[in-house]
Order: structure tokens, then sequence, then C-alpha cells
């Protein structure tokens, strides 16, 4: 079995959708962050994850997750949506 991981471009807006804190100042400021993480090139800021399980056999399956913010790709791998995204890649390929 293989797995492959994929950060995708996300559509959908940074404002109104990193953080729903309640305080203005706070949202902004957490959109702010994900600007200038984009800005200097970490494209897992802001994101759409694809998560990819091939069985040996060549049956395919993939999840995706928007409106994701992360330092990195291990910083996804730690975040549990992950091991949730696999989990439901094999359950629809019947593993």
């Amino acid at each position: 079995m293989e797995i492959t991981l994929e950060c995708l471009p996300e559509t959908m807006s940074i404002e109104g959708n990193v953080l729903a804190s309640g305080l203005d100042w706070q949202d902004e400021q957490a959109e702010a962050e994900v600007y200038e993480q984009l800005a200097n090139g970490n494209d897992w800021a802001w994101c759409m994850v694809k998560v990819t399980v091939t069985t040996n056999d060549g049956r395919q399956e993939y999840d995706c997750l928007g409106g994701c913010s992360y330092k990195n790709a291990e910083d996804f791998k730690t975040s549990g949506y992950y091991q949730d995204m696999i989990n439901t890649c094999c359950a629809s390929l019947g593993l």
C-alpha cells in the first residue's frame, strides 16, 4: 500500500476562515500571519490537503480537507487529520 500526501492551493478565502475567535483583532492577526507565511513560500499556510491511498493491486481512493493552515507536511501529519484521512480511504477500499 502506498500513501501520498499533497498540499494543493486553497480557493476558499483566508478572511473569515482562518480563525473564529470572536475577537476581530485576534482573527485579523491570524489572517495576517497566514498571508505572511504564504508570502515567505509556505504553501502549507493555507491549503487543501489531499491524501491518496493506493493498494498493491492499483486500486486508489483519496480524501481531501480544505481550509488547512500548517507549518509543513510533518505538522499536518501530527494533527490527527492525516490518520483519519488514511482510515477513510482504507475503509472505502474495504481494507
